[in-house]
């Protein structure tokens, strides 16, 4: 999974935020540290040229998670229904990613090249 976002300070400074969680069924239970795991990346500027400002691992606890599902908001929705819907797709696709992934059997193989083009939609 991959992460960029566009920040800038109250003085306008721009950053790039770079990250990406490596999702990848290993022995043993691993989907929570592959799904709460960022390797992250901060360059000055608004892409990778720019010089690092940091660089880390952010990880998440259970109970933040919870409190982070609590904040996810749809904008420019046209109504609360829409809103509804964009946030079942979001979770239908964030979902069958998972099950693609640690499915077991049933799942198939994966391969996670982290170059590759972002997909557009949830495998099937």
């Amino acid at each position: 999974m991959r992460y960029r976002l566009r920040l800038t300070t109250e003085e306008g400074r721009p950053y790039l935020f770079s990250g990406f969680k490596t999702i990848h069924d290993d022995r043993g239970l691993d989907l929570w540290g592959d799904t709460t795991t960022l390797f992250l990346t901060v360059y000055e500027g608004d892409d990778e040229s720019g010089a690092i400002a940091a660089r880390g691992i952010l990880k998440i606890l259970p109970h933040d998670f919870l409190r982070q599902m609590r904040t996810m908001q749809v904008t420019n929705a046209a109504s609360a229904a829409e809103r509804l819907e964009a946030t079942a797709r979001f979770g239908e696709y964030f979902a069958g990613a998972l099950y693609h992934t640690y499915g077991g059997v049933f799942a198939g193989p994966t391969l996670i090249d982290p170059d590759a083009p972002e997909p557009n939609r949830a495998p099937t």
